[in-house]
């Protein structure tokens, strides 16, 4: 938690669900739910597309301007307490990279197998 002193006990239990909401997100996510049910019972309010909703932790992404890589090098990691989606990988020389990405980023999800690391 944030660990933030607050002098009203509703924002206190607001600030205290935000971070719940994270973390109950990362929950379902290890246990292999859909983005769509991830939304749903967490509440961010993302616009998904059909091919989004079916989105798991076993699905991967190509984010070709992130160390010129045109593999499906990349996978969601965690979800930050407002809905931040948090996606990393090893898809360059570079080594790990990862960074917040929007749901736009996230087109054409691979299966699994089709997961790109890179080796040195």
């Amino acid at each position: 938690m944030c660990k933030k002193l607050y002098l009203d006990e509703v924002d206190a239990d607001y600030c205290m669900l935000r971070h719940y909401r994270g973390r109950v997100g990362y929950g379902l996510w290890k246990e292999g739910r859909n983005l769509d049910f991830v939304n749903r019972k967490c509440g961010f309010g993302w616009k998904l597309t059909k091919e989004q909703e079916g989105i798991t932790k076993d699905s991967c992404f190509v984010i070709s301007h992130w160390q010129l890589c045109d593999n499906p090098a990349y996978k969601i990691e965690y979800f930050g307490d407002n809905g931040e989606i948090h996606v990393g990988g090893v898809g360059g020389w570079m080594g790990y990279y990862g960074q917040v990405v929007k749901l736009d980023q996230l087109k054409d999800p691979r299966p699994k197998e089709e997961l790109f690391v890179y080796e040195k």
